[in-house]
């Protein structure tokens, strides 16, 4: 059996020559699914690998992440979970709304399956 490639991850194709080099001046938190941590197509995971400024935390249900809280507490922030709902927004909503409250955006993308996400 073939050992996962150590950069990416991917057990049988390695992508590391196809993730591109990205920047961003938004903040981004991944927030994974615990079950991620052990899934051979964690595509969370190729965010950091794209080299943006990406915070990584676990989510529990109980017990949410210390770290995350302190984020979504933080003043300064327009925290946006990036989830398909008959509330979603644009961009440029998003855009706009936080720069009327002179706040910078906090992406949340949540990293699970669609059953998990729920």
């Amino acid at each position: 059996m073939s050992q996962p490639c150590p950069h990416c991850g991917f057990q049988f194709n390695c992508i590391c020559l196809l993730v591109p080099k990205l920047t961003s001046k938004h903040e981004i938190l991944l927030l994974m699914h615990p079950n991620e941590l052990t899934r051979d197509t964690n595509t969370g995971q190729l965010l950091q690998h794209c080299q943006l400024n990406v915070e990584q935390a676990i989510w529990d249900r109980k017990q949410p992440p210390a770290e995350l809280l302190t984020r979504l507490a933080d003043p300064s922030l327009y925290p946006v979970i990036l989830f398909p709902s008959e509330e979603s927004v644009t961009l440029e909503h998003v855009a706009l709304q936080s720069q009327q409250q002179t706040k910078n955006p906090l992406f949340i993308i949540l990293d699970a399956t669609w059953q998990e996400a729920r």
